[in-house]
């Protein structure tokens, strides 16, 4: 059985239809070792297949999949880096059916925001839904709302600094500000 390899063998020994079948068995550190392997690859081939869906959340989102998978006794059992590519391209088909054509921000017209409900809050209320709504999202939501809104940065740097493409950027920070929306709206009907 697999499960029972000395303690002195590494996991980069291993081969992938091991470290496989450790995952089935339980050994999340088998599948670490997957992710070492293939991550570099996952993302080559995300950024081939689409310039428009970042290519960080295709990869993890495809071994989310594949670990979910293995979990359940499917996924691969050889021939892992296919797996992987054939479960890159099915979510960004998946993800891209759901994409609006975009534009860039950073030309689009600032359009004001305007509730009456806004109005209704005193300044320290507002104050603290605004604080309670951005701490709800997501860290990288929050990190490109902050470079965007708070800093003023450009898709471009932001892109920089976030070590993604400008239109990646662009797409990340038109859905925080949606989230940022949604977290304002669900924390005022609260």
């Amino acid at each position: 059985m697999l499960s029972i390899i000395p303690s002195t063998t590494r996991l980069g020994q291993l081969t992938d239809e091991e470290l496989i079948q450790l995952t089935r068995d339980g050994d999340d550190r088998a599948f670490g070792e997957i992710w070492r392997r293939h991550a570099a690859v996952g993302a080559a081939i995300a950024r081939r297949i689409t310039t428009r869906i970042d290519s960080a959340d295709l990869v993890s989102e495809a071994f989310a999949r594949m670990l979910q998978a293995v979990r359940n006794g499917a996924g691969p059992k050889t021939a892992v880096r296919s797996y992987l590519a054939t479960t890159i391209r099915s979510v960004a088909a998946s993800w891209g059916r759901n994409l609006r054509p975009t534009l860039d921000l950073d030309e689009a017209h600032e359009v004001g925001f305007t509730d009456d409900r806004f109005d209704a809050l005193d300044e320290s209320d507002r104050h603290e839904a605004a604080v309670t709504a951005f701490k709800s999202l997501p860290e990288r939501w929050q990190r490109a709302l902050w470079y965007s809104e708070v800093e003023g940065r450009s898709n471009a740097e932001i892109g920089e600094l976030l070590h993604i493409k400008t239109t990646a950027a662009a797409m990340l920070a038109s859905r925080a500000r949606a989230g940022l929306r949604k977290a304002w709206y669900a924390g005022e009907a609260a």
